[in-house]
């Protein structure tokens, strides 16, 4: 590679794919197994990295070498791995998110936009007893776990490693700027998981269903509470003193597809959602500046509802509860009670 503009465009796309903490030089010295001078020494461009190096470092930090070298094709990279029930640890898939997060976090100046199928994941993870319910219907139902298939839903399944690094994750993603595209009807995909468990008979008492039901209650209060307040915070927190700017708007028309978009200084990231609980990321510059417009489309035909729009913002919470409210009472007609 006889570039030096290549070069030191390639190095900037590796600074920011490390938090700011962490020294490029000592990762390059540890990836390439180098001394620290021969790392300052390609960084400064004095000497230039060989192929197999470029190979090596482009696996380790995920990168296309269409995307090093700027190259614009129709192919779009994205980065992801399949949880499979045979080699799955649901703690460090957690713990994996929880480090995706924190990166962003580190960040001088970052947001987070989030265009919703669901409530996004970190709301529930405050409140143990839906967090759970999340957990088990994942691995059990959408995963397949061969451990979960005899067994049916009760509380005692709130495990404390899961419950501690779940509030984790939401204090962290409470600490980033963000913004929510939200739908009254967002909130059905997690009553229906319920109405499934309750019509399968797959809850092991009533008691634990009614806890459930309280528990995501408590969720959109608290959800109202941060749109009211216009950040985002943890439960009986000061919100005043939260740096994550809350921004609510609340869309009739569309409902997303859990797609989030990270900015993050003057880059972008994309993650999609699929197959339930998988996500895949993507920095192409193409593809995230297209998902960006989308994203801002769908705002621009939205009700904004953070801090201003009080009579809007009650309706919108509202609607919601009165839907928790007939689920629970049974008043939703369902193939499980047709």
């Amino acid at each position: 590679m006889d570039n030096t503009g290549i070069q030191e465009r390639f190095f900037k796309l590796l600074k920011q794919k490390i938090p700011e903490h962490i020294s490029l030089a000592d990762e390059l010295a540890t990836v390439l197994n180098i001394s620290d001078d021969s790392a300052y020494r390609r960084l400064r461009g004095d000497k230039q990295i060989g192929f197999d190096e470029l190979q090596l470092l482009c696996q380790h930090f995920r990168i296309s070498i269409d995307q090093m070298l700027g190259l614009q094709s129709h192919n779009v990279i994205f980065s992801g791995r399949y949880i499979r029930p045979e080699n799955f640890n649901f703690t460090q898939y957690l713990q994996a998110m929880l480090e995706e997060l924190r990166q962003i976090r580190s960040a001088k100046k970052s947001e987070v936009i989030f265009l919703c199928k669901d409530f996004p994941i970190y709301h529930y993870f405050v409140f143990p007893e839906i967090a759970a319910f999340k957990y088990f219907s994942w691995m059990k139902t959408l995963l397949n776990f061969s451990d979960y298939k005899s067994i049916k839903f009760s509380l005692p399944f709130m495990r404390e490693d899961f419950e501690q690094i779940g509030k984790k994750l939401a204090e962290t993603y409470y600490q980033i700027p963000g913004t929510e595209i939200l739908n009254p009807d967002n909130i059905l995909t997690t009553l229906r998981q319920i109405e499934y468990y309750k019509d399968a008979k797959l809850f092991e008492n009533a008691d634990d269903l009614s806890h459930v039901y309280d528990s995501l209650m408590k969720m959109v209060d608290h959800v109202q509470q941060m749109a009211t307040e216009g950040k985002k915070f943890i439960p009986g927190k000061d919100p005043s003193v939260s740096p994550g700017e809350y921004k609510l708007y609340v869309n009739d028309f569309y409902v997303g597809d859990n797609t989030l978009l990270v900015r993050k200084e003057d880059t972008m990231s994309c993650y999609i959602v699929h197959s339930g609980t998988n996500y895949i990321k993507s920095e192409d510059n193409g593809f995230c500046n297209y998902q960006a417009t989308f994203i801002q489309n769908i705002i621009k035909r939205s009700s904004y509802i953070s801090v201003v729009g009080e009579k809007e913002r009650g309706l919108f919470f509202q609607m919601i509860r009165e839907r928790i409210s007939m689920y629970r009472e049974n008043k939703v007609q369902t193939l499980g009670n047709y």
